[in-house]
Order: structure tokens, then C-alpha cells, then sequence
């Protein structure tokens, strides 16, 4: 999964950082290193509080275009987007989770936790399972 960022110089001679599937986020920078830096930062970032506080589904990427980076999500945090996102189509909270598992509510949080390295992929796996879901893993070149 990889989302296009954009970097471009603005008319003040910053460079601001942007992506068109997730529009609510720009940063501005000094400099297009600390933008490109920036970059690596700024989607997590986007997400969560542009989306999982907001309680609202993160867009999932579409097609990378020519002039922008690729920003890669690791499969685990595609995984808890994923994860995120069947709370979100299901209208269940953290809360519904923990008691649908019989676990605690700390716990059910880290399924769809994206600022941190917490749950790992098969317990996000095996509580999307048992909450009726499930993964389909694609391969990209």
C-alpha cells in the first residue's frame, strides 16, 4: 500500500508536503529535505488525527502519479487501516471490540493503534476473524 505525496515549492518559497487521498493535512517547510522528512511522518500523522480521532474510515490509497512519492505503509499498519476501517463500516468502538473478544479495552485499542509498534499482525489478524472479517493479501511491483 503506498500513498502519493506530493512536494512542491509554495509562493513563498516554502515547500509544503500534501496527498490527494488524504486532503485534510498540509505541512510547510523550510526546506525540501525537512519536507521530504516530513513526509515520512506526515501520513501517520494525517491519519490519525484526521481520521481515527474523528472517528471516520481512512481513505485507502489510490494509484501513485508521476511527480509524486511513494510512502509506503508497513503491513502491519495496513493492516490495523484495514482493521480500522471494518470498526468503522460495522459501527463498532474500541469499546465493542474489547467486549466482543472478552478482552481488555487497552488491548482492543492496539488493534488500531498507528502511532505505535503494539498489536502485531496475526493478533490484528485473528480479532478481525472473530469479529467476522478478514485480510486478502495483493502483491505490488
Amino acid at each position: 500500500m503506498f500513498y502519493g505525496v506530493k512536494i512542491q515549492k509554495n509562493e513563498n518559497g516554502h515547500f509544503e508536503v500534501f496527498c490527494r487521498d488524504l486532503p485534510e493535512y498540509v505541512s510547510t517547510n523550510d526546506t525540501y529535505e525537512q519536507a521530504k522528512a516530513m513526509a515520512s511522518q506526515f501520513v501517520p500523522y494525517c491519519m490519525i488525527v484526521s481520521y481515527r480521532k474523528k472517528k471516520k474510515a481512512i481513505p485507502l490509497p489510490s494509484k501513485v502519479r508521476k511527480g509524486e512519492l511513494a510512502y509506503y505503509v508497513p503491513a502491519k499498519v495496513q493492516a490495523k487501516i484495514l482493521f480500522w476501517n471494518f470498526m468503522i463500516e460495522n459501527g463498532l468502538k474500541i469499546a465493542d471490540v474489547a467486549k466482543k473478544l472478552g478482552i481488555a479495552h487497552s488491548e482492543a485499542g492496539r488493534f488500531v493503534d498507528l502511532s505505535r509498534d503494539s498489536a502485531s499482525i496475526d493478533a490484528v489478524e485473528s480479532a478481525l476473524i472473530k469479529l467476522g472479517g478478514s485480510f486478502t493479501l495483493t502483491l505490488q511491483k
